[in-house]
């Protein structure tokens, strides 16, 4: 029972950590607890895989012959004539761009950066052609074995900005109101750990003994006194991979089938500093700190069928149905406040004071969109080739679920039905081919998930890619290089206050533009 209540806690408490995104308000629904937003996160994968077909910005749906169709379409195996063995190092550097706004108005705009070094893709594909000079209409096949990075989540961004118009202990005081200092006091009601840390850390203070009302040291009624200096640090990493078994066909050289099992793994952890500056002010507390930390891991599993259609040597078009992938993940989250006090008794004295929420886990399922490719290939004889796909993504279709608590995601469900859409990403490249050299570059567009109908933002979240890359091929032995670069834009609130709320509309917002750089070397072997 004690454990329940603990999971209760963490997912109550993670109401706190889950504010609307600018100008989408309206389409959360009331009781959202926030994992709408991991939905997303781990649903919204990107091209991945060799530096070849990173290099054609992942428009491979109907080429074929390379290790990433384990990951992509998978009966492209089936244009393996022999066994290959590669692996792919990637570099990434993460650059940010944060504007801070209070009301509307910009305040300061902050940079930064992060880099990592990965692996792109590491696998092997193992050839079971047919010799050409041999009857008969089957020619073999292939299978294959790679594990793949489809998502990365090494990200840093930031903000330092004075606010005239709220703090955020105005947000504590809001989730505070009407709930008594004596349960705040009751150490047995495990669903009010987030407010109790606050109360406990005198961030929140009632106006009289046993009272359910509660006021801030930062705000005289309806004034902020002292414009505090906020700032925030939040830092994300980890990784989604897929691990991919594959089995491809070959009809006649002709028609080309294949299938994926495909295994994701996810490992998702978020940092948070969060502080509030009053120093120099006549207030009573002179600084405050919040730390949240979220840590996700989990595995699920997938399925993908895919063909490739050659009515003549120079043109091939391609499809592929990737089924939802089903997770299981668990969650673990943790939340500090430590804050700076005058002291009642000597003004010249600091009083520090550190509290947390108990830590907990919550364990619940994700069930991503289902996906569908369809693509074609023009090849001009042995001078390369020019490659376009168009993906299917229905964001709207994912659902969260958690057995112990049934019911406890329809809020969320329901805002995942109205805030996100479906999308189609595009995906353009090609490959110039000269002797034993490669030359490739592509354009990938990666549509905006949020359904931005009955809003008044025009803020987009789309994906824009360029990439690049050349290669070399000898007899037993290849290498490659690509370099994909990559921008974003995301919307970011340090709280937010419901419509009903004294405050609302006072909260800060940022806008963060994400400008990705990844180069990824790909070396293989033949054999």
């Amino acid at each position: 029972m004690i454990d329940k209540f603990l999971k209760i806690a963490v997912i109550i408490s993670t109401i706190f950590l889950s504010m609307p995104f600018k100008g989408l308000a309206q389409q959360i629904s009331p009781g959202s607890l926030g994992y709408y937003n991991d939905a997303l996160r781990f649903s919204r994968t990107t091209f991945g895989g060799s530096a070849r077909f990173q290099g054609i910005a992942g428009a491979h749906t109907a080429v074929g012959g390379d290790i990433s169709n384990l990951n992509g379409n998978p009966a492209g195996l089936a244009f393996f004539r022999r066994s290959e063995m590669s692996f792919s190092p990637s570099i990434l550097s993460a650059q940010t761009s944060t504007d801070y706004f209070d009301l509307n108005e910009r305040i300061n705009t902050k940079e930064d950066s992060k880099g990592n070094f990965n692996m792109a893709n590491v696998g092997a594909v193992f050839s079971e052609a047919k010799e050409d000079f041999l009857p008969g209409a089957w020619r073999g096949g292939a299978f294959g074995v790679s594990l793949t990075r489809v998502n990365n989540f090494q990200n840093q961004f930031s903000y330092n900005a004075p606010n005239q118009n709220s703090s955020k202990t105005d947000f504590y005081v809001d989730r505070s109101n009407g709930i008594s200092e004596g349960s705040l006091q009751n150490l047995d009601l495990l669903q009010y750990e987030y407010q109790r840390a606050a109360y406990f850390a005198f961030l929140t203070n009632p106006f009289s003994a046993g009272s359910d009302a509660y006021f801030t040291y930062a705000r005289d009624e309806d004034e902020v006194l002292f414009a505090p200096q906020q700032q925030e640090i939040i830092e994300t990493t980890g990784a989604q991979y897929q691990f991919s078994l594959s089995a491809a066909g070959n009809y006649d050289d002709r028609f080309y089938f294949g299938a994926t099992l495909g295994v994701m793994f996810i490992n998702y952890r978020e940092d948070r500093l969060y502080s509030e500056d009053f120093t120099g002010t006549s207030s009573f507390l002179d600084s405050f700190t919040e730390t949240n930390r979220t840590n996700v891991t989990g595995t699920g599993i997938n399925a993908t069928v895919g063909m490739i259609f050659r009515p003549i040597n120079a043109f091939r078009i391609g499809a592929s149905f990737s089924t939802p992938t089903i997770y299981a993940l668990n969650e673990e989250f943790n939340t500090t406040f430590q804050s700076n006090v005058y002291s009642f008794d000597d003004p010249n004295v600091i009083d520090s004071y550190e509290e947390s929420t108990l830590p907990g886990n919550f364990n619940y399922r994700l069930r991503t969109p289902w996906r569908a490719n369809v693509g074609a290939a023009v090849f001009f004889e042995k001078y390369g080739f020019l490659s376009l796909d168009a993906e299917y993504v229905a964001y709207n279709n994912m659902t969260l679920r958690n057995s112990e608590f049934p019911g406890i995601f329809d809020a969320d469900n329901q805002t995942i039905e109205q805030l996100y859409q479906p999308v189609w990403n595009i995906r353009a490249g090609g490959e110039f081919r000269y002797d034993i050299f490669r030359l490739r570059g592509g354009y990938a567009l990666e549509g905006d998930p949020y359904d931005n109908f009955g809003s008044n933002s025009d803020f987009s979240r789309k994906i824009t890619s360029i990439t690049g890359g050349l290669g070399v091929r000898m007899s037993d032995w290849y290498a490659d290089l690509a370099v994909v670069h990559a921008r974003s834009n995301q919307a970011y609130q340090p709280y937010g206050f419901d419509g009903s709320s004294i405050y609302a509309g006072l909260e800060p917002f940022t806008e963060i533009g994400l400008r990705n750089t990844r180069l990824v070397i790909s070396m293989g072997l033949f054999f």
